[in-house]
Parts: C-alpha cells; sequence; structure tokens
C-alpha cells in the first residue's frame, strides 16, 4: 500500500496509542533537559531553530550523551528538593528501554501484540534471561500512556515553578 493511500485517520489504535506512547517518551526527555537547563546556572541555549549538521557546540544539558535513567536521577534530584510530589517514579525508565531494546511479536493482525524484552547473555553461561513480558493490549497501553502523562505533567509543573 503506497502512503497516498494510506488512511491515517482511521489507522490501528495498537500503531497509534504506541506511537502516542513514543511521543510521550520523546517530549518527556526534552522537557528534562529543559528543567536541568534551566537550574544549571548557564546564561543561555543554543538557538535550536538554527543548528545545522556539523555544528559544533558545547556540551550542556541539552547537548549530553546522559541517558534517560541520568536524566531523570538528576532531575529527581533538583525537584525533590523543591517540592518532592514532583518527583517522577524511576520505573518510567524500564518501560521506555523494553520500548526501546524489545522485540514486539505480533503474529496474527487478530491477536494482541506481546512486547519481549531479553538480558544481556550470562557470561557464564552464554544464555539470556526474558526480562520483560507484556501483552500489549488496549488496558496497557493506556496504563502506560496515563503514567506518562502523569510524569510529564510533573516535569511541566516543575518548569512553571522556577
Amino acid at each position: 500500500m503506497s502512503a497516498a493511500a494510506y488512511d491515517f485517520n482511521n489507522m490501528d489504535p495498537f500503531f497509534r496509542d504506541l506511537g502516542d506512547l513514543q511521543a510521550k517518551f520523546m517530549s518527556l526527555e526534552y522537557n528534562l533537559r529543559t528543567f536541568l537547563f534551566l537550574h544549571s546556572g548557564r546564561p543561555f541555549m543554543q538557538d535550536m531553530e538554527s543548528v545545522a549538521v556539523g555544528d559544533s557546540f558545547e556540551e550542556n544539558e541539552f547537548t549530553n550523551y546522559d541517558t534517560l535513567p541520568k536524566l531523570v536521577a538528576k532531575y529527581n534530584d533538583v525537584v525533590r528538593l523543591k517540592n518532592a510530589a514532583l518527583v517522577i517514579h524511576p520505573s518510567i525508565v524500564e518501560i521506555r528501554d523494553a520500548l526501546a531494546h524489545g522485540r514486539l511479536y505480533r503474529r496474527f493482525a487478530d491477536r494482541q501484540s506481546r512486547l519481549l524484552k531479553f538480558s544481556k547473555p550470562d557470561k557464564a553461561t552464554g544464555r539470556v534471561r526474558a526480562e520483560t513480558v507484556e501483552t500489549l493490549d488496549p488496558a496497557t497501553l493506556l496504563r502506560w500512556n496515563t503514567f506518562m502523562f502523569k510524569a510529564s505533567r510533573q516535569v511541566w509543573e516543575a518548569l512553571a515553578d522556577p
């Protein structure tokens, strides 16, 4: 099916909800970085609109390679001192890791998708273990999307209260 023939208004709700969840993670990371930048004491941020391939910048909260677990920990360290109710539960990282590193399995279109995430191989045995096994039914996606919405809202509240 060509892109021109695809009906974006009538898409599979599973993929819509999964995409919504991914967008929430991207937004959360951006907002965590914004919060950390604003609390870094740096005087200004580069103009994101004018960034081009090959441009060089000083490392800061937007440009560093901090992973989501590190961003959440840094955010929580700062926000805990201001308003402990805005701390983000670190389990949010487990959901993101499962989505980023897991295998999405759906053998038949009329069945629910399963998300499987495996460990790194055990050095002694060479075997891996299943770390995440989730059926991505509408209830799970709703629960995860709601969790993400609440976490994003907490960061927004923290940003609104400098």
